[in-house]
């Protein structure tokens, strides 16, 4: 059956991580009291005149509860951990468990312009001093951009369509925007 036309499409969980904070309610508190997200940098040396970044504060993925020893050692650890938590924020949000019955309507769309900025560094450095036989086999999937939504639809049990769309520093808008023309076609 074809879903009725301009079908109304609602948001109804949350989940962030943005320089205002961790999650959907720390960031929502700074936003309405225009507080800006920018800050000298604290999570490494940096010897440049511009140490100003968009860090997230008070987040720490290695003490997350979903942790897992041998995802942290193979991925992008850091990206895909923050990937995970929004995910769960946002399902937690919504109040939705996740089971069989449900994973074919459920769909992750992550947009991502730029991904494993830390696996390339760490690349670079073994390629280096170690040789290109100990680079790590999983650089170009750490790489793609699509490593946050493919994870998180596996991690999480997903089996609707899973993509990233891609768009520069609009691609979480298009995510957003390609995800509620799915919901309203019945996608």
């Amino acid at each position: 059956m074809k879903p009725p036309k301009n079908r109304r499409v609602f948001v109804v969980g949350y989940g962030t991580a943005t320089p205002l904070g961790s999650t959907f309610e720390k960031t929502w508190q700074r936003a309405v009291k225009g507080e800006a997200g920018f800050r000298k940098v604290t999570r490494c040396k940096v010897e440049s005149a511009c140490d100003i970044v968009g860090e997230i504060p008070d987040w720490f993925p290695l003490e997350l509860d979903f942790t897992d020893a041998k995802e942290v050692y193979n991925w992008n650890a850091a990206f895909v951990i923050l990937t995970m938590a929004v995910c769960k924020e946002a399902l937690a949000s919504a109040g939705i468990t996740m089971d069989d019955s449900i994973a074919p309507r459920m769909a992750c769309l992550i947009g991502s312009a730029l991904n494993g900025s830390d696996a390339y560094r760490v690349a670079m450095h073994d390629l280096e001093h170690r040789g290109p036989l100990r680079v790590s086999p999983y650089l170009l999937p750490n790489l793609c951009a699509n490593l946050p939504s493919g994870k998180a639809g596996m991690l999480l049990k997903f089996t609707g369509p899973i993509f990233s769309p891609q768009g520069a520093c609009a691609s979480g808008n298009h995510a957003i925007g390609i995800g509620a023309r799915m919901i309203r076609d019945g996608d």
